[in-house]
Formats: C-alpha cells, sequence, structure tokens
C-alpha cells in the first residue's frame, strides 16, 4: 500500500525546506523571515524524523531497503562509527565543551536524510532533483541580480553574503561571490546531463543548456573557485568521452569539447590557472600547511584519529591557520582516522558499481550517475561531500542512485530476466 498524497506531500516539503534551510537561505536574504546560520541541528532532526519514519511505514521500508542489503549494512556502520568515535572523544577530551563537540556530531547524522530521498523519488521520478534545479534557478538569478547592481553602484542587497563571510571579495578585476552553497555546483552538471539526454525534448534541452551555461558563467568569473572549475571541467569532458553515441552524437561532442578548449584558452585561464597552483600565494601556504599539520595529526592517531575535539592546537595547528573543511579527506583523516575511509570507500566503490550495471543495460541514467560517481570521487582533494557544509548532497547521491539501481533490477524481473543485485 503506497502512503498517501498528503504523506508523500509533508515529505516533500519537509525536504525542500531542508534544502533551502541547508544553504542558509533565509539568512542570505534578510528580507525574509528570518533563520540563524546555525541550523545544522534543526534539518538533521528533520532528517532523522523522516528517516525513523520511513523505517515504520512498510511501504516506505520497502522502498529503502535493497535486497543485497547495502544500506542496512552500510547505515548500521556508519552509525556504529560516528557513535564509536563520539563516545572516544567524550573521555578523551573530559574537559571539552559537550555542546560544541555535538555541533561537530550532528552534520554527521545528515547522512541518514537519504531515506525520504529514496522514497520521493520512487514515488515521482526526479522530483527531489527538480527541487534542486528551482532552486539553482532562484539562486541563479538573486546572484547574477547582485553582481550587476554591484558593478553599477556597489549595492550589497543579499546582506547574508557580508554577513556570514565578513566582505565582498574582488579578484580578476570583478566581485567574488564565496556562495558557499552546499547544492548549487553539482546542479551545473545535472543541467549539462539534461542537455545531453536524448530522451528530453528540445525545449527542455534548450532550457536545462541555458541553466548550465549560466551556472558554469557563476562558478567560473563570480564564485572563481578553482578547484570546483577545474572538477567541472573534468566530469564534462569524462560524460562526453563517456557516451555511446551515433556518428551525429560524435560529432556534437567534439564540438562541445572543442568549445570548452576555446573558452579556457580564450580567457587564458589555463594558465591562470597553472600559475595561481603553483604560486607562493597566502591560500596555497594556508593549504601546504594544513595537509602537513593533519597528515601529522592523522599519524598520531591513525585509527580514530582526534574526532570530534575542538581544540584549536589539533584542529588549526600551532599557526591557528589549519581548517579541517579546507583539505578535505586529509581532513577528515585527521578528524575520523582510519575509520573514515571505511565509511568512504564503500559509497565511491557502491557508485561505480551501479553506474557500471546502468550502463551495461543501456540504461538512459547511467550519464547521471556516473556523474555522481565522479563528483564524489573528484572533490575528495578539496571539497569533500564529508565537510560540514557539502554533506547534505551525500544523501541525495545515496539517495538518488540507490533507487535508480533499485528501479534497474525491478525492471530486470518484469523483462523475465535474471539479474542479480549486488
Amino acid at each position: 500500500m503506497k502512503i498517501t498524497v498528503r504523506v508523500s506531500s509533508l515529505i516533500g516539503i519537509l525536504v525542500f525546506f531542508v534544502i533551502l534551510a541547508n544553504d542558509c537561505f533565509f539568512y542570505y536574504i534578510p528580507s525574509t523571515v528570518y533563520m540563524s546560520e546555525t541550523n545544522k541541528t534543526l534539518i538533521t532532526v528533520i532528517a532523522i524524523l523522516l528517516f525513523v519514519y520511513c523505517l515504520i511505514n512498510r511501504y516506505c521500508k520497502s522502498i529503502v531497503q535493497t535486497k543485497s542489503g547495502f544500506t542496512d549494512r552500510y547505515t548500521l556502520t556508519y552509525l556504529f562509527i560516528i557513535c564509536i568515535i563520539a563516545i572516544y572523544s567524550l573521555f578523551r577530551y573530559d574537559t571539552e565543551d559537550i555542546p560544541a563537540m555535538m555541533n561537530n556530531i550532528v552534520p554527521y547524522l545528515f547522512l541518514l536524510f537519504y531515506a525520504p530521498v529514496m522514497v520521493l523519488e520512487h514515488e515521482r521520478k526526479e522530483i527531489v532533483w527538480k527541487m534542486l534545479n528551482f532552486y539553482f534557478i532562484i539562486w541563479t538569478i538573486l546572484i547574477f541580480a547582485q553582481v550587476y547592481l554591484y558593478s553599477l553602484s556597489g549595492v550589497v542587497f543579499m546582506g547574508g553574503f557580508t554577513n556570514r563571510w565578513g566582505n565582498v571579495e574582488y579578484r580578476n578585476g570583478g566581485m567574488r561571490l564565496l556562495h558557499g552553497l552546499c547544492f548549487y555546483n553539482i546542479m551545473v552538471l545535472y543541467n549539462f546531463c539534461k542537455l545531453l539526454d536524448e530522451t528530453n525534448n528540445k525545449k527542455d534541452r534548450l532550457l536545462h543548456g541555458v541553466l548550465a551555461a549560466c551556472g558554469f558563467y557563476i562558478v567560473f568569473f563570480v564564485e572563481q573557485s578553482r578547484a570546483m572549475t577545474v572538477v567541472i571541467i573534468v566530469i564534462i569532458i569524462a560524460i562526453l568521452l563517456y557516451r555511446r553515441l551515433t556518428t551525429t552524437g560524435l560529432i556534437t561532442n567534439i564540438l562541445m569539447m572543442a568549445g570548452l578548449a576555446i573558452v579556457l584558452f580564450a580567457t587564458s585561464y589555463v594558465s591562470y590557472l597553472i600559475k595561481s597552483i603553483t604560486s607562493v600565494s597566502t591560500n596555497n601556504n594556508m593549504r601546504r600547511y594544513a595537509v602537513g599539520h593533519f597528515m601529522n595529526t592523522f599519524f598520531s592517531n591513525p585509527l580514530v584519529g582526534i574526532g570530534f575535539t575542538n581544540d584549536k592546537l589539533l584542529v588549526h595547528g600551532e599557526l591557528g591557520l589549519a581548517f579541517v573543511d579546507d583539505v578535505g579527506i586529509f581532513g577528515q583523516l585527521a578528524r575520523l582516522g582510519i575509520c573514515f575511509l571505511i565509511i568512504y570507500i564503500p559509497i565511491i566503490v557502491r557508485l561505480y558499481t551501479i553506474q557500471k550495471k546502468l550502463r551495461k543495460r543501456n540504461s538512459t541514467k547511467a550519464d547521471f550517475i556516473f556523474m555522481l560517481f565522479l563528483y564524489a570521487l573528484l572533490t575528495s582533494g578539496s571539497l569533500i561531500l564529508f565537510d560540514p557544509q557539502r554533506i547534505a548532497l551525500l544523501p541525495i547521491i545515496i539517495g538518488t542512485a540507490e533507487n535508480e539501481y533499485k528501479d534497474l533490477i525491478e525492471q530486470s524481473l518484469l523483462d523475465g530476466q535474471k539479474y542479480e543485485e549486488g
């Protein structure tokens, strides 16, 4: 028996609220109802309650649980590790401010959000991603308006940017908005995948192409994140090479890659990127220091790392320049030790396995899941999905991939084919 429309709608509303609240939508724009930036606890409580509901509701439970038991095993292992490290931290740092330590633990529990994502995706295909795309369109319009007004008269109407980050930066002769939005960058790639999806009509593909181009412009020229720009470019090229194509499709891909190359070289971005990475700058020196500090910290306690402590010397180093969220996997290894690899590697392997099986069955979703796999893998260097700022995206990726795989298995059974779930 399916869940009622009312319950499904309520779950959908809560999921969309979590998407907005996670990125402090109400905080960035002071004219709306104010919500504190420190709302991770609220949205994590919502995620946990939705997870519990999905377990006690028989229909939802049948969606969330897979025949292979991967989601069950992974969730239990994940929660066990987080609990063990939390207990270790409480005993190891007995003088620690417990509420402050809990602030470090809470974001990791948000992974349970994958359950309502699976339920919604099962009820209505890509509904969560359509929510994210609506959110993406809102932010794209707001950011373009903010950049235009700032260049015209110096007006900053999105007060949250200055309240949260302290100032508006200027880089390469233009306004730089450090928006810190969890979901924004991956939606550039989502729209690119929808542009390539031949099952969409021409108008939809054109719309997704425009959105992908606008989003890429913001990442490239407004956010000016070197790491994210490289990740997006590499994934776009990988997707174009990954696709199974007709002669016409191959020509289209070649033209797209040629166009991308022209943009990169015409804007001198390649030379700028190489120069910025190899230069002796403050940011580069801070990251090198952070990597060195966290690797030393990891090797001093490789099993469970430093845990969830806020000890300034351990978390920021002697110079106070190290930040766990800035150096990707290195920071997570220092925080959780080898235990981090136990919860990280299975996700990467699972995404790779799912996209491989989808591709084998010529599923139209293979390109999309391949993109999710690459995004989870390539962002591990500096923008890893387990960071508190970005972890909200991880359960959406897991829930989407698992639901697509579950659908593939069910379709195979309907077609009378023997297919073993992995």
